[in-house]
């Protein structure tokens, strides 16, 4: 088992529809909404380092994603 803290930054004014999304990915376990450096965390938990890659990619594809 592989578990990732994703911190994600997106743009002002998106953080719940961006929460939303993430709750569609079943590797995301849990997600925060956070204050300081980054605007979500969220946990990834998957089988193999390839599958986290593939997630991180996914998420970073949301249009409302900044950075991860």
């Amino acid at each position: 088992m592989f578990v990732l803290l994703l911190e994600i930054d997106v743009t002002p004014g998106t953080e719940k529809i961006v929460f939303e999304k993430l709750a569609a990915f079943p590797e995301i376990v849990e997600s925060y909404l956070v204050t300081g450096g980054h605007d979500i965390i969220a946990i990834v938990e998957t089988e193999s380092m390839e599958r986290v890659f593939e997630v991180v990619m996914n998420v970073r594809r949301l249009k409302e994603v900044v950075k991860t």
